[in-house]
């Protein structure tokens, strides 16, 4: 049998329960969406009513970016969804 993963997908823990979680930034690479990740993304949450710690997860992690030929520290948004 020929399978191919479409999506990485992880296990989690939301409110002590265990779930299937995807990153949002992927899945919006993924469907090729025009918009910016982070005005896609808000639009999502608030056009399906969806709840933090209930339907996502939402983490910041630090980055390194290139900046002035240097680089800069920045705090990124990490929303991970349920699939359900």
């Amino acid at each position: 049998m020929n399978t191919t993963t479409l999506m990485t997908v992880t296990p989690g823990e939301i409110g002590g329960q265990t779930t299937q979680l995807v990153d949002a930034r992927l899945l919006h690479d993924f469907l090729g969406v025009g918009k910016d990740f982070t005005t896609w993304i808000k639009l999502r949450i608030r056009q399906y009513g969806f709840v933090e710690n209930q339907d996502y997860l939402l983490t910041q992690t630090g980055e390194q970016v290139p900046h002035q030929g240097g680089l800069r520290a920045v705090d990124r948004a990490v929303y991970l969804l349920t699939l359900d």
